[in-house]
């Protein structure tokens, strides 16, 4: 069951790149324009709670189970959180109305130091 250790593994990097994003950018951004956050990575902080469930439900299945029963407790695991992912919509909704505006105010902010 290639298939589902490769989903494991493809979790556990996306999450590794959110943490990133949020210990890194995000920090610095809530430190010098907070007011940015929401129009720039909305509900990042939401995003990395799920993902981090999610990761803890895909570790946990594997530690116990292998074969079939690794892919029904994959599956299980993301059942139980496929509702939250509707917070993706959000997510590129508001950052497809934003980015011209978002990009143009960022650059007035950041771009002496990029």
């Amino acid at each position: 069951h290639v298939v589902a250790t490769e989903l494991i593994e493809t979790e556990q990097r996306y999450l590794n790149d959110l943490r990133l994003l949020v210990d890194h950018f995000v920090g610095a951004l809530r430190r010098s324009a907070p007011e940015m956050e929401s129009e720039l990575v909305p509900n990042i902080t939401a995003m990395l709670a799920l993902h981090t469930d999610l990761y803890s439900r895909f570790e946990a299945a594997a530690e116990v189970r292998r074969g079939e029963a690794l892919v029904d407790a994959i599956g299980s695991a993301l059942v139980a959180v496929a509702p939250y992912f509707s917070m993706y919509s959000r997510y590129a909704a508001q950052l497809r109305r934003n980015s011209g505006a978002v990009l143009a105010q960022f650059m007035r902010s950041f771009g002496a130091i990029l």
